[in-house]
């Protein structure tokens, strides 16, 4: 912080008033003598002036880590990883709202429910089984669930693995695994 008025300058030093009259003050018709003014002048511009020599220190500040306090630069970018920029009230709401936006694992297995699909079968072992189902969005063809048999011997598999896909038909948004248990016959007589 840079001072614009000039500090008044008074070299003589003076002489110190006694404490009786620096506590009384002075009285009805009395005089302060030069001395005791050049002191208290003086006195006043070597406090100005140590004031404005700490105050340039102030100004010289370190710029702030993670461990020193100082001064940081203010950031809007919501992509940033520095730990010496601090992030402004819109880059906050920015992230803020980009969260919000996000499209969760409950809420992309329900758009995937209300979509349709068609359905292809692949990967068929040696008794005949399909044990890979995979369910694609008739609009633009992308993988929306994929359900897989694993476990055990064909045909009796002892697991059934269904995975959900987000809309891009890529991203794993929910797993669900599955026991599969038979009756005496090898019928097929649950999923838990």
């Amino acid at each position: 912080m840079g001072f614009e008025k000039p500090l008044p300058q008074w070299i003589a030093a003076g002489t110190e008033p006694p404490s009786s009259l620096r506590t009384e003050g002075w009285k009805v018709r009395q005089k302060p003598p030069a001395d005791y003014w050049n002191w208290f002048m003086s006195h006043t511009y070597q406090a100005l002036l140590e004031l404005q020599q700490d105050a340039i220190h102030k100004d010289n500040l370190k710029d702030a880590t993670t461990t020193i306090k100082g001064i940081v630069q203010l950031s809007s970018s919501t992509t940033s990883s520095s730990e010496t920029l601090a992030a402004t009230p819109k880059a906050v709401k920015t992230a803020y709202d980009l969260a919000n936006g996000k499209e969760s694992p409950a809420g992309a297995v329900t758009k995937i429910e209300q979509t349709s699909f068609k359905t292809t079968k692949s990967i068929k072992d040696a008794n005949g089984i399909y044990t890979t189902v995979e369910h694609r969005r008739k609009s633009d063809n992308s993988l929306a669930r994929k359900s897989v048999l694993s476990g055990g011997t064909s045909p009796q598999y002892t697991t059934r693995t269904i995975t959900y896909y987000a809309a891009n038909g890529t991203t794993e948004v929910k797993t669900e695994v599955f026991t599969l248990s038979y009756d005496a016959d090898g019928i097929l007589i649950s999923e838990v």
